[in-house]
Formats: C-alpha cells, sequence, structure tokens
C-alpha cells in the first residue's frame, strides 16, 4: 500500500487534491512521489535558502505542530521555480491534468549541481514530484487566503 505525503489543513483537516488538477473526478492524488523525493527536494531547497520542505513533517507518534502557511508556500513556489531551473526547464508548464506530464528533459545540469541528476531516478518520478508539488502550492495557496495553518501527513 503506497502512502501519501499529504496537506492537513488546520482547520478544515486533510486536504484533498484541487479541482484544477482533477476537473474531471477522475480519482487523481497527490503526495506519493514525496516518500522518494524528500532528500532531494530538501537539497534543492537549502542550496536556495529555501526551508526544506521535510521541516513541515509531523509526525504521527508526537504532539503534532502547525506551520505557517504562506512560509510553506514560499517553500514549495520557489522549490517549482528552482527545480525546473536547475533541470533546465525554464518555465514552470503543466500539460493535461490527465497525462501529468512535463514538458522538460533531465539535461544540462551546472557541474555544482550535478549531485541532484543522481537523485533523480527518472522521469517519471520527476513528472510526479512536480505535480505533487503543484497540488501542494495550489493548496497552500487557499490555506494562506483562508488564515489557516498546516502540516504534512504521511498516511
Amino acid at each position: 500500500m503506497p502512502s501519501y505525503a499529504e496537506i492537513e489543513l488546520e482547520k478544515s483537516g486533510l486536504a484533498e487534491l484541487p479541482l484544477e488538477l482533477d476537473s474531471k473526478h477522475e480519482g487523481y492524488v497527490y503526495g506519493q512521489s514525496f516518500t522518494r523525493t524528500w532528500e532531494i527536494l530538501d537539497i534543492v531547497a537549502k542550496l536556495n535558502g529555501l526551508q526544506p520542505l521535510s521541516s513541515f513533517y509531523a509526525e504521527c507518534d508526537i504532539q503534532k505542530q502547525w506551520y505557517d502557511s504562506a512560509v510553506g508556500l514560499q517553500t514549495v513556489s520557489g522549490l517549482l521555480n528552482k527545480y525546473f531551473t536547475i533541470i533546465g526547464c525554464g518555465t514552470v508548464t503543466f500539460l493535461s491534468s490527465e497525462s501529468k506530464r512535463l514538458d522538460c528533459e533531465l539535461s544540462g545540469l551546472p557541474q555544482d549541481e550535478a549531485i541532484l541528476k543522481d537523485a533523480i531516478r527518472s522521469k517519471e518520478l520527476f513528472n510526479y514530484a512536480m505535480w505533487d508539488l503543484r497540488a501542494y502550492e495550489l493548496i497552500l495557496r487557499g490555506a494562506v487566503e483562508n488564515g489557516e495553518c498546516f502540516r504534512i501527513v504521511v498516511n
């Protein structure tokens, strides 16, 4: 059974995938790639002065802490933009939600960021990580607008 790193909102509970990413209600999910990409996303965050995404994770067996959704949004938006730049994709462009694919190639890494290429096992995993980050971004944008704190939980 796969694990999902979902966003839990302080007032609303577990956030569902935004309608924008599943407009036909086909049952898409988000957060499945993060158990395989935490480390790489944290490296990208640290290299760019962002708070690591893993710092928002709340373990089930300890007292759960809530985090400022504006800080989370800053991290996720920064990761989306920088991750694409590092991989050489330029502007973030999502294709149809049906394909969940992005128009980018895993090439052209700067020498000092070559470690990142090793952490990206496949283009498919990269695409799903970007899908998850986009879902996080949309959810956190709504949380900021509603004044809700958040945390990431793995179910």
